[in-house]
């Protein structure tokens, strides 16, 4: 009845505020087609790509070494952490949901990655809120590395939570295989391209809608159009957009906003979750954790962002020899230069966690 309640309310609303209705689904069109779309396409097909040649089995051998003891998941769930690290959301628990359904993941493994391996990307995070909202980019790469820092620590945190099940569902039922599959690529690219492009749609059918929710709300309760914190409980980037100053509350706010991912961002993860066995409980405990530690780091952190001077290595990088994202094609340009190199940096992280792994495996067998 209540669900039946809200989709009334909202249809009598957008008969009563037609204007309004429109005005923000343009507003929502047009921050699909020039942000979103472009900066998640690449990462949408190549993580397909990657996923039907082997590649997470293969990343899945290298990463056990670092993954399991840390966090309780098999090294398969280093992809789903670094793909939603890098790519954004809702690419993270759309990586864990697919790893679950080709049974890589056991259901309390899939369970606890879902709380943490849906980040936002480094992209929105840093272009659109640092340099954006706040004019600063160094605001952005604070706002970054507080908001992985503090999913890394949900993840230490779940780890302790869920044990395996009994009956089917056990390591020992995983898929073997390690080895780099053979594929006719152009199928293989084609099925991904329509892959990606379906992510992509409903992406932008959940930005479209919860932006007219966000208007709707705005015209009928106007003491709430403001509200960034009210906001950012439904659309992530109304919300941190509503955050009017870089101040120690401002910033702790912006950070658990883009931790907390807001409602439109639930809705898509979650339909990728429901997909599965997994569930939505886990997933949605991690998001109001990430949201808490994150704000809480920012708070007690600010004097480290206020001394904070000078440029990094990667800010040059990202600034200087990118060109500036200010079309469809400079975006794109980018998510495939971050994609790119996030598939090296997490095969040579596999790699070099592996051969430690050998290395100690070796050891002992000597002594």
């Amino acid at each position: 009845m209540f669900i039946v309640a809200v989709v009334v309310f909202l249809n009598v609303s957008l008969v009563v505020f037609p204007s309004v209705s429109l005005e923000w689904a343009r507003h929502g069109l047009g921050l699909w087609f020039n942000n979103v779309l472009p900066a998640l396409l690449p990462f949408a097909v190549g993580i397909n790509i990657l996923t039907k040649v082997g590649f997470t089995r293969y990343l899945g051998k290298m990463l056990g070494p670092v993954m399991r003891p840390l966090f309780r998941v098999p090294g398969v769930g280093g992809f789903a952490l670094l793909s939603g690290m890098v790519s954004g959301q809702p690419l993270g628990a759309k990586v864990t949901a697919d790893l679950r359904s080709e049974g890589l993941l056991t259901k309390e493994e899939a369970r606890r990655l879902s709380a943490f391996s849906n980040c936002a990307g480094p992209l929105f995070v840093i272009s659109v809120v640092g340099v954006g909202v706040f004019q600063n980019a160094r605001a952005g790469y604070f706002l970054f590395i507080v908001h992985i820092a503090a999913a890394l620590c949900v993840g230490l945190i779940v780890r302790w939570f869920g044990r395996p099940i009994a009956g089917g569902d056990t390591m020992a039922q995983r898929p073997a295989d390690t080895n780099i599959q053979t594929h006719n690529f152009g199928a293989t690219l084609g099925q991904s391209i329509v892959s990606g492009m379906e992510t992509m749609l409903l992406v932008g059918g959940f930005i479209i809608l919860f932006n007219v929710i966000i208007g709707v709300i705005g015209a009928v309760l106007p003491v709430l159009a403001g509200e960034g914190w009210f906001m950012g409980i439904i659309e992530i980037t109304a919300g941190v957009n509503a955050v009017s100053e870089a101040s120690r509350i401002g910033l702790a706010t912006a950070a658990g906003i883009i931790s907390w991912g807001g409602l439109c961002i639930h809705g898509q993860s979650i339909g990728y979750l429901s997909k599965t066995d997994i569930g939505s409980g886990a997933y949605l405990g991690g998001k109001v954790l990430h949201a808490s530690i994150a704000a809480g780091i920012t708070y007690l952190s600010y004097p480290l962002f206020i001394n904070w001077g000078g440029d990094t290595p990667v800010g040059y990088f990202y600034d200087a020899v990118l060109p500036p994202p200010h079309s469809v094609l400079s975006v794109a340009f980018r998510s495939l230069i971050a994609f790119g190199a996030s598939v090296a940096f997490i095969a040579v992280l596999g790699a070099v966690a592996y051969r430690i792994s050998k290395s100690v495996v070796s050891s002992k067998t000597k002594l």
